[in-house]
């Protein structure tokens, strides 16, 4: 995992592009600690920072040649020994034991069909000098971040937003629509647009070209979509194939030249990846002791049935207190939740023990129908097929929902509340929102709803930025194209059976569960003592609330002011969510 920033700009001079160059680079240090390079041409540059991971040595360096080809590159590509072996017997030859070398003769040998080949994240530029063009590509699910800032006569991209907004974007400017999406609702990279002005995210799944002398004219290509298509196998079969997969997935983001670790919770995500990786790893938990929200039992099990090491870390108010700002400047975006805060903390004490590759449990909910809203969607499915089966299923889903009551009441203000009235928010915002989604009528579209829209975009971001704060790569085995395809095809009542969420996940490992978390209903997520902190603390949050909704600018007024004052002062749950987003968005505006 790295950083990539680059311009295309005719007719700009070499010390322009260099210092444009540089301060990407700089921007995006803490994204490449080990080593810095930078190249230009006739009107185009360059700028990498590496982690490096694969092939330690100089060789690995980028801007990387091969011919004609020089390549900047952030991610993974995991089934790169195969194909070197592949390309090998087809005449090419290599001097690095890098994954980056292989994308150049992969792209060399089978020019954008190479995408096809690739299991990996990845968000990467080519420059080929004998056609005189720039392709730009990223990973089908967009787990490697990259955008893009265009306008006349000049296209840049980089890793972070940061690089772009303080190179040759808009400074502060905001996109006021997308601003209002999480000032209304919390939704955060939904959507094409970023809340930057003139900056946007490349779309996963494509690539896109451009000649060098005319940025103006990039083009997109779609490589890949996620599946219409059912499987109708039975279900013994199914459940062995996503055993292997899984199986595979694991081994292949297990290969480094620096070793690998884990993220544990003790759901049953992570605890499916700690079994399959088995002894040897250094595991890391956030744990909560003597709260609701402590996982530890579980954690203590996975360690007892895999024999891994831990790393606990045991966040609590001062850990968020010391860390909330640093986290919100570097996700260069308003607070999501506290759990983005307390998950920096994590990085940290990963980063301390010397780990530099962890696995995470990320997108196993959205694929699998791990979330209490898949639901809804799967009593439809169930009642279309008749009565009868309505009805069980909803006897099932009774059975086994475990729905907490701060979640219940905001859920039930958000569907039969009334909305909160226009004068929290500065006329700017008071447009509605441009963003729809399809409707979720099934399953697969909840699921199709989540990896595209509101929802895994916005946590491969905390993760993304949080690991790459503290130069650590983060892969995801439930985001592997092949997982990802097998469970948008299984069946309904393969993810959600018998009112049972991921049930295909958990009897596939099965075996590689200890009884505790096998039998886990209730999902937490990474859960945090967020509301508590907020009726603890009151001033705290309402300090910057205030002063921001002050100036001259602010986009919350003073009535959203006195609102909030009133909901902890009443201990009104359904709003917490609410006067967190406020405070996040003055904390926001306030961090250099």
């Amino acid at each position: 995992m790295c950083g990539l920033y680059g311009i295309l700009q005719p007719g700009a001079t070499a010390a322009t592009l260099r210092a444009f160059g540089l301060a990407g680079n700089l921007a995006q240090a803490h994204r490449g600690p080990d080593q810095a390079g930078l190249e230009s041409g006739d009107g185009w540059l360059l700028a990498h920072r590496r982690l490096s991971i694969y092939d330690l040595s100089d060789k690995g360096r980028q801007p990387l040649h091969y011919g004609t080809l020089r390549i900047i590159f952030n991610g993974a590509i995991y089934n790169f020994p195969e194909l070197r072996k592949e390309l090998e017997s087809l005449g090419h030859t290599f001097r690095t034991d890098t994954d980056t070398e292989v994308i150049l003769a992969a792209y060399r040998e089978w020019a954008d069909r190479c995408f096809e080949r690739f299991n990996g994240m990845w968000a990467l530029a080519i420059i080929d000098a004998a056609q005189q063009t720039l392709l730009l590509a990223r990973d089908r699910i967009g787990i490697k971040p990259l955008y893009l800032f265009q306008q006349q006569g000049l296209l840049a991209f980089a890793s972070e937003t940061r690089a772009l907004r303080t190179t040759v974007g808009k400074g502060d400017a905001l996109h006021l629509e997308v601003a209002g999406d999480f000032l209304r609702n919390g939704w955060q990279d939904h959507r094409p647009e970023s809340i930057w002005a003139g900056i946007r995210q490349f779309p996963a799944g494509h690539y896109a070209v451009c000649p060098l002398q005319q940025p103006d004219q990039l083009k997109f290509t779609r490589y890949y979509q996620l599946p219409t298509e059912k499987s109708v196998r039975n279900e013994s079969e199914l459940l062995e194939e996503l055993r292997e997969l899984l199986a595979d997935s694991v081994r292949l983001r297990a290969r480094s030249d620096v070793g690998c670790g884990l993220t544990l919770s003790g759901g049953i995500d992570s605890s499916s990846i700690a079994g399959l990786l088995g002894p040897g790893h250094r595991t890391y938990s956030a744990l909560f002791p003597d709260t609701p929200y402590d996982e530890s039992p579980f954690v203590a099990a996975v360690l007892r049935h895999t024999g891994q090491e831990n790393h606990p870390f045991y966040p609590g108010w001062t850990d968020f207190v010391s860390d909330y700002r640093s986290t919100a400047a570097g996700q260069d975006q308003p607070l999501a939740s506290a759990a983005v805060v307390l998950h920096y903390g994590l990085m940290r004490l990963v980063q301390s023990t010397g780990e530099k590759v962890i696995l995470n449990g990320q997108g196993a909910d959205e694929i699998g129908a791990g979330y209490d809203k898949f639901y809804p969607p799967y009593l439809r499915e169930r009642y279309r097929e008749g009565w009868l089966k309505g009805l069980r299923a909803s006897s099932q889903v009774l059975r086994h929902l475990r729905l907490a009551p701060d979640k219940l009441a905001g859920r039930l203000q958000r569907r039969f509340g009334r909305p909160l009235p226009d004068p929290f928010l500065a006329p700017a915002l008071r447009a509605p929102s441009a963003f729809r989604q399809p409707a979720a009528t099934e399953i697969r579209t909840t699921s199709i709803n989540l990896l595209t829209g509101n929802g895994l975009p916005a946590l491969l971001r905390h993760e993304d930025r949080s690991a790459m704060a503290f130069g650590i790569e983060s892969r995801p085995p439930f985001l592997d194209y092949r997982v990802v395809d097998f469970l948008l095809k299984a069946p309904a009542d393969f993810n959600l059976k018998n009112g049972i969420r991921k049930w295909g996940i958990r009897e596939s490992v099965r075996s590689l569960l200890p009884d505790e978390v096998y039998h886990r209903k209730r999902k937490l997520g990474f859960a945090t003592p967020q509301h508590r902190w907020l009726e603890e603390h009151p001033d705290f949050f309402l300090g910057p609330l205030k002063h921001y909704a002050a100036g001259p600018e602010a986009l919350i007024t003073r009535q959203a002011v006195t609102f909030a004052e009133q909901v902890l002062q009443r201990r009104q749950h359904r709003h917490y969510a609410q006067v967190w987003r406020w405070w996040a968005w003055a904390i926001f505006r306030e961090t250099p």
